[in-house]
């Protein structure tokens, strides 16, 4: 099977997995798709790599110099990490619009849902490297506020523009080289809602950055997709769990097949020490960010496996 026949499985796969969430974002900028196991599915067409439930849709495209980046991270939990798998394209190829301006582009003849066909399509002119950032509506008032405004940046926007955006709740539709991805349920105001939705923070991608620090993407690519796999300790709400044996297991795979060498090697180092009775005193301190971080992952997860009655085999 080919690299990218892999990487269409893997997607598959997790298309059809509840627990598995994906982002198509920038720095500040994301939105995220995220689905319950009770949700009833109005497209499922896993084959195209499409899905949409009431609250969202996504629609991936996976061209034949796509990479993969699996990962992990320190979480500010001292008992837990994070983890993901990054979907990357060379960075001269993963540019996007990069409008600096609200700018209209009229019907969204992509949209997800063909219902919306018609709907006008609006960048937000934040000017992402990696992403459009979009709204797509069909009020009329919004449609004729928001060309107003064509040609101002995102941050010059009015307040009665905004205002008026959240309250309306239009879709917002975020799209890279290897997808797009559409929200539907509202804007949340307060909180961060349940299920599919988006982040837009002028603080952050006003940095101009395709993703955080933490994430360890090469200098010369940059990420289009990212597969979240469920977290063997918490839940879609944030929430701890019992160890997730299978879970854990499932995201290891990846981290084999897709994780960074200097990383992979690390962590199988560090897994035979520990069982060999070596003092982590002594183990040699990495010197990267990511495999210090690799460092303190595999330290909570053999704790984990050890609190848990699992066996403790090397990575």
């Amino acid at each position: 099977m080919s690299d990218i026949a892999k990487i269409k499985a893997v997607l598959k796969q997790h298309l059809n997995q509840a627990s598995s969430g994906f982002s198509i974002g920038s720095f500040g900028a994301i939105a995220e798709f995220h689905r319950s196991s009770e949700e009833p599915i109005i497209i499922d067409n896993t084959g195209q790599l499409t899905m949409m439930t009431k609250r969202g849709a996504i629609q991936l495209k996976i061209p034949d110099n796509t990479y993969p980046i699996a990962y992990e991270a320190i979480s500010k939990n001292k008992q837990r990490w994070q983890q993901g798998l990054a979907f990357c394209l060379p960075k001269a190829e993963a540019g996007m619009s990069r409008r600096k301006g609200l700018t209209e582009l009229g019907a969204d003849k992509e949209a997800i849902d063909n219902t919306q066909a018609e709907a006008i399509l609006f960048d937000m002119g934040i000017d992402a490297y990696n992403i459009d950032f979009c709204i797509r509506t069909k009020e009329k008032e919004l449609i004729k506020l928001l060309r107003q405004f064509e040609g101002v940046p995102y941050e010059k926007l009015s307040d009665t523009l905004k205002t008026k955006i959240i309250k309306a709740s239009p879709c917002r539709v975020v799209q890279s080289k290897l997808g797009r991805i559409e929200i539907y349920q509202v804007i949340g105001q307060e909180k961060t809602p349940q299920g599919p939705h988006t982040h837009l923070l002028p603080k952050l991608f006003s940095k101009k950055r395709t993703h955080s620090a933490n994430t360890p993407i090469p200098e010369n690519f940059a990420p289009c997709l990212t597969l979240h796999p469920g977290n063997p300790l918490v839940d879609h709400f944030g929430q701890s769990i019992p160890f997730h044996v299978s879970l854990y297991n499932q995201f290891e795979e990846l981290l084999n097949q897709w994780g960074l060498a200097e990383c992979n090697k690390l962590k199988k180092a560090l897994s035979q020490a520990v069982l060999s009775g070596s003092s982590i005193v002594d183990f040699p301190k990495p010197l990267s960010r990511e495999a210090r971080a690799t460092l303190r992952v595999t330290l909570r997860q053999m704790a984990q496996q050890e609190m848990n009655g699992q066996a403790l085999v090397p990575t």
